[in-house]
Order: C-alpha cells, then structure tokens, then sequence
C-alpha cells in the first residue's frame, strides 16, 4: 500500500489540528520555510529522513491534542 505524499499528509494535519507552523518546526527539527512550502504545495516532498522527522511529531502532537480534548471532555461542566 502506497503512503500518501508527506505533503499531502502535513495540510491534513493543519486542517485537522489547531498548530502553528512554529510549533511543528520546534517538534520535527524540520525548518518552518520547508514545512509552509509542503503546507502551500510549493513542494511536494522532502527527504526520508525529513518526512520521518515531520510524521513523528505530527503524531506526537495529534496524540497530545486528543489526551487534551479526552481531558476536557470528561471534566463536570
């Protein structure tokens, strides 16, 4: 099964979770001028390690923002 383009993958992170470009940078290690090109289709793919780096903290942050909505979810309102 063919995985989908890591620029591909990187706007449905955006559309999907509430981070900045700023934050993914910090998370990846990966430059936020490389992650707005992917982000605007200005490029289309990076490096192994590159896109390894982007999906690893992609997940780590996804993860993260899912503990904090189960949180919240089940504080008495």
């Amino acid at each position: 099964m063919k995985r989908a383009s890591i620029a591909t993958e990187v706007k449905a992170f955006f559309a999907r979770n509430d981070c900045s470009a700023a934050e993914l940078s910090r998370a990846s290690g990966v430059s936020p001028v490389i992650i707005s090109c992917l982000r605007t289709g200005a490029r289309k793919d990076v490096r192994s390690a590159t896109a390894d780096a982007l999906r690893n903290a992609m997940g780590r942050i996804a993860n993260k923002s899912a503990e904090s909505e189960d949180c919240h979810a089940s504080e008495p309102v």
